[in-house]
């Protein structure tokens, strides 16, 4: 159990630093970590879930500590207190995963390791309970053997504080970068929320089937509903090579904005990212209130066709990538900030990640231009 805990406590640790410093973990190759760190079931209100995993995996350590020198009737009390509390863990980490591999799509290494950490403590404990646990009077161990534990806790401790500085210093790439103005961010015809007169404007460039982009998407929805007067968000499409369905599903946002719909097909589309075929393209039509035969025959039109509408959706795309191939965006989502305030210097920034985003909005040189949130709705509808 204290080898586990300790385990526990490191990937607990490492996940409620990258919390308090919006840092983005590793993540074997995906990039679920995100969305699962974005979702709202990362919190309970301001207190991040892994801050609860650390309470747990610190109350077993602390029991462990203990033991030693005491009766069997403590060993068989505490056993029980960890197999109760593990209980409880094991079903919350159960439910939390279930929800991010259901409800988001998204596998957490760290999170699902946690939950194996703690369903295998509480296995232990339950073990002991049933078939090791010592005689009421026995002391099972003396309390000198507890100063073995006392350095391996230690070392858990400086590998894990060790892990998470290296983390916060190589991630300049989540932080934010102050930016000479290129009249290509915004460029012309756009979709955009909020009003042009807006002090500060946030540019996304997005592709929609990168499943980086859903948790800045999350995160920029909010922002801009919590600060509609002050804030406005603008979308442009920058086409990964490596996403087969990206320039399809980047066409069908452009004609959804054709019937008023551009934001709704934009939000349809990062909640659900797997489209397989064109088929699938229908589904989201219908998701949000389109008709799917429209939609297919605007599929079927060939995109050379300049008299066709799929052709102005392509060139729309097409000079979103241009501009981007100017600014050398080359990863998604890259996002600018431009604090442009009435009779003030404008400045520009660049953020490559929602983690840099969130940094960013909190510096002092533009937080002062957003103000504080409001209680208003989103804007309603998009401006082009």
């Amino acid at each position: 159990m204290f080898v586990l805990a300790l385990a526990g406590l490191f990937i607990s640790v490492t996940l409620l630093i990258s919390h308090i410093f919006i840092l983005e973990l590793p993540c074997g190759g995906r990039n679920d970590c995100r969305a699962v760190a974005a979702s709202e079931l990362s919190h309970v209100g301001p207190i991040p879930i892994a801050a609860f995993g650390a309470l747990f995996d610190a109350a077993v350590i602390g029991i462990c500590l203990l033991r030693p020198g005491k009766t069997g009737q403590f060993w068989r009390t505490s056993a029980a207190f960890v197999w109760t509390i593990g209980l409880i863990a094991t079903v919350i980490s159960a439910y939390l995963t279930n929800v991010s591999v259901h409800n988001l799509g998204a596998f957490c290494i760290w999170c699902v390791s946690h939950a194996i950490v703690v369903a295998l403590i509480w296995l232990i404990s339950a073990i002991e309970i049933s078939k090791f646990a010592p005689d009421p009077g026995e002391v099972p161990a003396k309390s000198g053997e507890r100063k073995l534990f006392v350095p391996v806790l230690a070392l858990a401790l400086i590998a894990s504080a060790s892990y998470g500085t290296f983390l916060y210093k190589t991630a300049s790439i989540y932080r934010w970068f102050p930016q000479k103005y290129n009249e290509a961010i915004i460029g012309d015809g756009h979709w955009s929320l909020g009003p042009a007169s807006a002090p500060v404007t946030i540019v996304e460039f997005g592709d929609l089937e990168c499943d980086r982009c859903p948790p800045a998407s999350i995160f920029l929805n909010k922002f801009q509903a919590d600060h509609s007067k002050t804030v406005r968000i603008i979308f442009r499409h920058r086409i990964l090579p490596m996403h087969p369905h990206a320039q399809d599903l980047a066409e069908i946002a452009e004609w959804a904005g054709t019937k008023g719909k551009f934001w709704e097909m934009h939000d349809a589309i990062y909640a659900d990212q797997k489209p397989g075929s064109e088929g699938k393209y229908l589904t989201y039509a219908t998701r949000i209130g389109l008709d799917d035969k429209e939609l297919q025959k605007f599929l079927d039109t060939p995109r050379t066709d300049k008299k066709g509408i799929r052709y102005k959706a392509f060139m729309q795309t097409y000079d979103d990538w241009q501009d981007a191939a100017v600014l050398g965006v080359d990863q998604t989502p890259t996002l600018y900030v431009i604090v442009n305030p009435p009779g003030g210097e404008r400045h520009t920034y660049k953020a490559a990640s929602l983690g840099g985003l969130k940094r960013l909005v909190e510096d002092e040189q533009v937080e002062k231009w957003i103000g504080p949130a409001t209680a208003e709705n989103r804007v309603k509808g998009a401006t082009k």
